[in-house]
């Protein structure tokens, strides 16, 4: 097992000691909160997409955490929505947006853990896709 300080002192190494001014967390587990608000900087902001759970007694003045909202129904993006929506169809078919690579893995559930393996010997941006209705 890891230390608990395990994951600070990475942060640290790979920012040579930098301060971190921005941390976009785009799981948000409270953990994973905690830790993104741990190595902000003072002057910072944590960007999450779900409800704030940084611990109360942590949390200082100096540091800002925000909730993104990408949901366009809500009055408030509904104009904005609408205008991206419009050019949606567009952007694919010329390429400013590319979708990531599929691949439906074999044989229903137990391809799970072929995708796994797959992911420790290469992360990639293909997302692997299994169909649980296939038992072959």
């Amino acid at each position: 097992m890891l230390p608990a300080d395990a994951p600070l002192a990475t942060v640290k190494t790979v920012t040579g000691g930098a301060p971190v001014k921005a941390v976009f967390d785009a799981m948000s587990h409270p953990d994973i909160q905690n830790l993104g608000y741990a190595v902000l900087a003072p002057g910072g902001t944590q960007v999450i997409d779900l409800p704030p759970e940084v611990d109360a007694a942590k949390r200082a003045p100096e540091k800002r955490v925000v909730m993104a909202w990408g949901y366009v129904n809500l009055p408030v993006n509904r104009e904005l929505g609408a205008a991206l929506y419009a050019k949606l169809g567009g952007w694919l078919a010329d390429g400013t947006i590319k979708l990531n690579r599929v691949e439906v893995l074999p044989r229903s559930f137990e391809g799970i853990v072929s995708g796994l393996k797959k992911h420790e010997k290469d992360v990639s941006i293909v997302k692997l896709v299994i169909h649980p209705q296939e038992t072959t």
